[in-house]
């Protein structure tokens, strides 16, 4: 797919793609001062491109024994979560079906040189309109961990969210020893009335806006909830 060459006194990393100059000069600039960590770390194999879709449309869905209509991503809500490794590049492309302009942020990963994908609506960049699409490209440089991704319009963010699970670069471990198992939990809050609407009048009234009905982990309420799933999720994980 493509070579990785060392070149210069300072060591500075050229990725060269046979598909075209177009790609080739776009990662040499990003690349150009990424510091390794020794020269066996400089490998193709550790620069890996992942590609997903997000179509973000009005869903139903039932929460806290009523049916109401959500801002949902893939028609799920919890959101996918994005499985990545540390120096991967990963595209997202963003789908807009719903009624409202949105931008998706990646929460705690630094986009070095490449702010136009951070996602901060109206900071960085102008939402993505009703019916329309956009792709944002996500370089993981320095992170290692667990994030997490959102819509940064509004309170959209509320139903459109997921989790970023960024593993070790190829070939590398953890820093800790061997763990004996893992889960991704993402807490949330869930509102029976529209999440659109309750901000707007906040911000019409200069109020405070109303206070969340439920905690959710997962996307479910919690046990302490009528009509709460949770058990089911806990029990199919465990």
């Amino acid at each position: 797919m493509g070579s990785l060459g060392q070149h210069g006194s300072k060591g500075e990393i050229e990725l060269r793609w046979y598909q075209g100059s177009f790609y080739w000069s776009r990662y040499k600039l990003i690349l150009m001062n990424v510091r390794f960590e020794s020269k066996s770390d400089i490998r193709p194999e550790t620069l890996l491109v992942e590609l997903m879709n997000f179509t973000m449309k009005e869903t139903n869905y039932k929460r806290l024994c009523s049916t109401k209509t959500v801002s949902a991503v893939n028609d799920n809500f919890l959101g996918p979560t994005i499985l990545v490794h540390k120096w991967d590049t990963f595209f997202a492309n963003i789908h807009d079906r719903g009624k409202y302009g949105i931008t998706i942020h990646w929460h705690g990963i630094r986009q070095l040189r490449n702010p136009w994908s951070d996602g901060l609506e109206k900071i960085m960049k102008c939402p993505v309109p009703s019916n329309t699409s956009f792709t944002q490209e996500i370089i993981f440089f320095i992170e290692e961990g667990t994030l997490w991704w959102h819509a940064h319009s509004d309170w959209s963010c509320t139903t459109i969210h997921g989790a970023i699970i960024i593993l070790p670069a190829l070939r590398t471990t953890y820093s800790f020893p061997k763990h004996y198992a893992e889960e991704t939990i993402v807490p949330a809050k869930c509102y029976k009335g529209d999440v659109m609407t309750i901000i707007d009048e906040a911000l019409t009234t200069g109020g405070d806006p109303k206070i969340s009905d439920a905690c959710t982990i997962n996307g479910q309420p919690e046990n302490l909830y009528d009509c709460s799933n949770i058990w089911n999720y806990i029990s199919s994980t465990s």
